[in-house]
């Protein structure tokens, strides 16, 4: 149990298609963990990942959904992608992270 971490992937390593949804449904009956983290997989904001009601022009390194205040709640979010190597993530408890 733990953590579980979902990396998004450059456009050079795979090429999704701008528009691209990807639902992501947390579950902590069947998770049994602490919560969910995105990553960007090339490291500092690369791809960029921004959060629906976070700043546009300075995306986070990381989100963390169903954060610790929240433990054991389900939740359904997406990511979308926008632009070559910029994506959108949406959903209820989103906390962005700084390294």
């Amino acid at each position: 149990n733990g953590w579980q971490n979902i990396y998004v992937p450059l456009n050079a390593d795979v090429p999704f298609e701008i528009g691209t949804v990807i639902t992501i449904v947390y579950d902590p009956q069947y998770n049994n963990d602490d919560g969910l983290r995105i990553y960007s997989d090339s490291g500092y904001q690369n791809p960029e990942i921004v959060g629906v009601g976070y700043s546009a022009s300075n995306p986070a390194d990381s989100w963390t959904l169903n954060n610790s205040t929240n433990i054991n709640k389900v939740g359904v979010y997406t990511l979308m992608k926008v632009d070559t190597d910029r994506w959108v993530l949406s959903g209820p408890d989103l906390e962005e992270n700084w390294c």
